[in-house]
């Protein structure tokens, strides 16, 4: 019997179907969801838009020179600042506000925290250029729950602890290293707005891929993210052209981070931990080409792609529940004016102060740090060059 053409077509026609379906999840699997089309517009500006509402980030940073690094390790390091800072305390030259009557005391993180984050820019460096960032951070409680993550995402023992998106805006340097930044956040997690106990964030895992696209459209759900609000109306007042933006992976960076908490009871504290002052880190951060690092974690491929760059920074922040509550408290203009901007800048002076000891502190172990004027993505963002 003879089986003409248009009926042998007929008959393997799901065939086809079927194997151009196959290719296209392989395609997807390998190279991610085809996303250079999407874009957040500037109607977002318009729009209602929820997540934890903008903060003042005021810090120091001061970069690691590298051929000094190798003569100590990070945990090294962190101990030789602790003791310095708690030396500093017990001799009485280091004391917070004169309305607090307790003396500042230390608490240190026992573990390496790790961040993973995918900063986005347009294809002509639109936020680069323009001293802005966003971010799709990742965290991870140690180093080897994120190397379980990197061989499986889909392991629950893997899973990061914490997912946002991140923006900053509104840089403003006041010293050597010392900024002040706008920083506004959408968190998945039932802490932070919209999510709580009757509103729970989306279960894990979290896929990243999906999870890139709700950042490049300033959307997630029902949902307009505040980040993205914030970003657009930003980048308006800078160019007021700008319709539109595409966003897409630019670089990722892995920090390991090593923390020191300077504390004292305040009746400006809040959140879960109330009574922390101030937040010292110290960040070893390694670069990568953002779209070859989705790709190695979407392939699951046995090797990393080649490493940009990798630097060290310390990070001395005055935290911002207290920050931010004494703004506030200071933006009131009540008859307590005077007294809050006096504390607040006292503070502030501590933070000076924080600074010079650290300094100080690495010298002697000879260590060399300067000002370091840069966001982690500018920083990073050289690195490709």
């Amino acid at each position: 019997m003879t089986i003409s053409i248009p009926i042998l077509c007929r008959k393997y026609q799901h065939i086809l179907i079927l194997s151009t379906i196959g290719l296209l999840i392989i395609i997807i699997t390998i190279f991610g969801i085809p996303t250079s089309k999407i874009t957040t517009s500037i109607s977002i500006t318009k729009k209602t838009a929820t997540g934890t509402p903008s903060r003042i980030e005021r810090e120091f940073k001061l970069s690691i020179q590298t051929p000094s690094t190798s003569l100590y390790s990070t945990k090294e390091m962190i101990a030789h600042i602790e003791k310095e800072l708690q030396l500093q305390i017990d001799k009485d030259n280091f004391n917070p506000p004169e309305a607090l009557s307790q003396a500042y005391y230390i608490t240190t993180s026992t573990n390496s925290s790790i961040f993973f984050d995918i900063y986005f820019d347009t294809k002509d460096d639109t936020l680069f250029n323009n001293k802005a960032l966003y971010r799709l951070r990742q965290r991870f409680k140690n180093q080897n729950i994120f190397a379980s993550y990197l061989n499986d995402p889909l392991n629950t023992k893997s899973f990061p602890s914490r997912m946002e998106y991140q923006t900053k805006i509104n840089r403003t340097h006041i010293d050597a290293g010392l900024s002040e930044t706008e920083e506004t956040r959408f968190e998945f997690r039932k802490e932070s707005t919209p999510f709580n106990e009757n509103n729970l964030p989306p279960n894990q895992p979290w896929d990243i891929t999906t999870y890139i696209t709700y950042l490049q459209r300033g959307k997630f759900k029902q949902y307009h993210l505040l980040p993205s609000q914030k970003l657009m109306a930003y980048l308006q007042k800078k160019d007021p052209n700008i319709q539109k933006i595409a966003l897409s992976p630019s670089v990722a960076v892995i920090t390991e981070r090593e923390r020191i908490h300077l504390n004292v009871p305040s009746p400006w504290g809040s959140g879960p931990n109330p009574e922390q002052a101030f937040i010292i880190s110290l960040d070893t951060f390694r670069v990568y080409d953002g779209k070859k690092y989705l790709q190695f974690l979407s392939q699951r491929k046995p090797f990393a792609p080649k490493l940009l760059g990798t630097s060290q920074e310390i990070e001395i922040e005055f935290e911002r529940n207290t920050s931010t509550k004494l703004d506030t408290l200071i933006q009131k203009q009540t008859d307590q004016y005077e007294k809050n901007t006096f504390i607040k800048n006292q503070f502030l002076q501590n933070q000076q102060e924080i600074q010079e000891h650290i300094t100080q502190a690495l010298k002697s172990i000879k260590i060399d740090i300067i000002p370091q004027n840069n966001s982690k993505y500018s920083q990073a963002h050289r690195f490709k060059k």
